[in-house]
Formats: structure tokens, C-alpha cells, sequence
């Protein structure tokens, strides 16, 4: 059996239940619900479920009740704003960080560069000349103090990013319709 559920056509995910042998169909359906809730869904998803028994019309009903449950109304309505959420928090992280005037990359590679002055500074040879993100000026970080005061103000950029969009996530999560959903508005 497959059920479809088509919300938004950018999203996708599969979900396979199989459920073998002599489980019976009430136990499958007690067992998809938990595995539901433990998916990360992204919106629209394609639920397949794998019986080795014959499923009646009613019980088919049944199971298509626990997926819509899951894939569909608020819980659907949810999960794509959240998406959107963190797809923005992501972005805005990824502009760059300003320091001393000077907006530097915040890309991984950035992030693991910076955390690995900051983390082995009693084993640096200073100066250390990093470059901005265009690569057109450049700061010396000449003694310990410089290269906490860069990575200071990189852990502001990602966390002020990530609490905005907590917050925002938060507003979500406390949603009580879709409409209360599609209200949060993300204008960072």
C-alpha cells in the first residue's frame, strides 16, 4: 500500500514501515505512529508501509489516519515553517561576520579556522594575517587578545542569528492553528 501526500512539491521525504510476519494490523498501526514522530519530515512526503497481511478498507482508513496526522494540517504547516526558519538562519549566517569593520566569511571552513586559532593560541605564531570575505583587505591578529576578540564577535554573528530564529521556531511550536503559523513572519 502507498499513500501520498502531496503539500508542497519542494519537499520530500520516505518513510518505509515494514512490518513482517505475525504482526497483526493494529500493531502496525500502533507502530507507524511512534516511528512518525520520531521522523523529521520536510513537508510533502511519500508514506509507504509494507504489510505481508491483507488490509481491509476500514483498517486502511485507520492506518490513513495515523499518517495524516503526521504529513498534513498543523503538524505539516509546522514543520515547513520551521524549514524555512533555519534555511533563513543559515543564509544570514553565511553573509559574514564584521570585524574591526571588516566583514569576514563565516562559512564552515571559516568557522573551524577561527575555533582553531581560538582553541591552540598557546601554540600560535603571531602575527596571523586572516583575509575578508572578498579577500580585499586583510587584519592582523597579532597576540592572543586579537584572536579572541575575532572569535568573540564570530560566536555573536552565529548565535544572534540562531536565537532570532529560535525565537521565531519558538512562535511555531506554540502555534495552535495554521493560520497562527503562517502569521510568523520572518523579516530578518
Amino acid at each position: 500500500m502507498t499513500w501520498t501526500t502531496a503539500r508542497r512539491a519542494e519537499y520530500a521525504t520516505t518513510m518505509v514501515c515494514s512490518h513482517r510476519g505475525q504482526v497483526g494490523l493494529h500493531n502496525a498501526v500502533q507502530a507507524i505512529q511512534p516511528t512518525l514522530e520520531t521522523m523529521s519530515f520536510d513537508g510533502s512526503s511519500l508514506i509507504t508501509a509494507d504489510f505481508s497481511i491483507d488490509v481491509s478498507a476500514p483498517s486502511q482508513i485507520a492506518v490513513d489516519a495515523v499518517v495524516a496526522d503526521f504529513t498534513g494540517g498543523l503538524n505539516c504547516a509546522k514543520i515547513e515553517k520551521r524549514v524555512a526558519i533555519d534555511k533563513r538562519t543559515k543564509e544570514l549566517i553565511l553573509l559574514g561576520f564584521t570585524h574591526l569593520g571588516i566583514v569576514f566569511s563565516s562559512s564552515q571552513a571559516a568557522q573551524d579556522t577561527i575555533e582553531g586559532y581560538h582553541r591552540s593560541i598557546a601554540a600560535l605564531t603571531f602575527p596571523i594575517w586572516h583575509h575578508a570575505k572578498d579577500d580585499t583587505q586583510s587584519v592582523e591578529l597579532s597576540n592572543a587578545a586579537d584572536v579572541n576578540a575575532m572569535h568573540d564577535d564570530l560566536i555573536v554573528h552565529i548565535a544572534g542569528h540562531r536565537n532570532s530564529g529560535g525565537v521565531l521556531k519558538n512562535s511555531v511550536n506554540s502555534a495552535t492553528t495554521e493560520a497562527a503559523v503562517d502569521a510568523v513572519v520572518d523579516t530578518r
